[in-house]
Formats: C-alpha cells, structure tokens, sequence
C-alpha cells in the first residue's frame, strides 16, 4: 500500500500525527516498497533462469494414449488424487517412480487387485477401491492410467 493511499485510506490518523513521525512513517513505507520490488525482480529472474522440462509435471497435464486410460485420469482426478498425488500415508505418489517399479514388477493384474480388494503393505494401507464406491473397471482404468503416468516421467 503506497503512502497515498495509506494517508487516503487513513487521513485522520495521517493529519494528526507528529511531522517527524509523519516523516518516518514515508521513510518506511518508501523502504518496504523498495524491498517488496526487489523481491520480485530476483523471483522473476530465479524462475526465467530455471531449466525447462518437456515432461508433464501434474496428472492432469498428461495426455492418456488410450480411452481406457483416459477414463482413469478422470476417476485418478476425482477419487484417487488426495493419497496419490504426494503420497499420503504410504501411497506412492506418482512422481515416485522407483516406488511404482517396485509395485509394478508384481504385475498390473495384481496391482488392479489391489487396489479393488484392498491390500496392506509396509509402507500403508490401500483401503478396497480407495475408500470410494467405484467399479472394477474404474478402480481398472484409473491403475492404468497411473502406471501410464510414472512411465512418462
């Protein structure tokens, strides 16, 4: 807020004020103007310097291959999001691939069982369906969409 419209905003208390706290008062708002500017400058200059990644960096940045798959986006989206995106309480989340290997060596099939029975692991608990009341085939199309996903990454 610049000092007009701190003074606009708050002419009483500006016009009674003593002139030397009046005087600090500007001094201070023109320095925190300055710091606030700064600031911005050098995150705009962090953010231009960093390096590009061609990669989708959200699911919903993915473009699924198949409808199947596309499917799933929307279920991962609406149902399965909240754990997987950033791993709740020992979800893998799908920028975790290494995780994802590990499970996906066991077979998609037994990952699709999984995840409609339910299955606890050492990392966590995946409750049947993720606590939801979605289908087979849903619970099917959203695993597939993200294995689909990490293999992307």
């Amino acid at each position: 807020m610049s000092w007009a419209a701190l003074s606009y905003a708050f002419p009483s208390v500006i016009n009674r004020m003593p002139a030397r706290h009046s005087s600090i008062l500007r001094l201070l708002g023109a320095s925190f103007f300055l710091w606030l500017t700064s600031c911005e400058s050098k995150v705009k200059q962090e953010a231009s310097e960093a390096p590009l990644s061609e990669e989708p960096a959200h699911p919903w940045e993915i473009t699924p291959q198949s409808e199947q798959t596309k499917q799933g986006q929307t279920i991962y989206l609406q149902e399965c999001a909240l754990c997987h995106n950033e791993g709740e309480e020992g979800a893998p989340a799908l920028h975790q691939t290494s995780e994802w290997k590990e499970r996906s060596n066991k077979g998609v099939d037994t990952l699709i069982r999984h995840a409609i029975d339910g299955y606890i692991g050492e990392d966590g608990e995946m409750p049947a369906r993720g606590g939801s009341e979605l289908s087979d085939t849903e619970v099917k199309h959203a695993v597939l969409f993200m294995l689909e996903a990490v293999q992307k990454k």
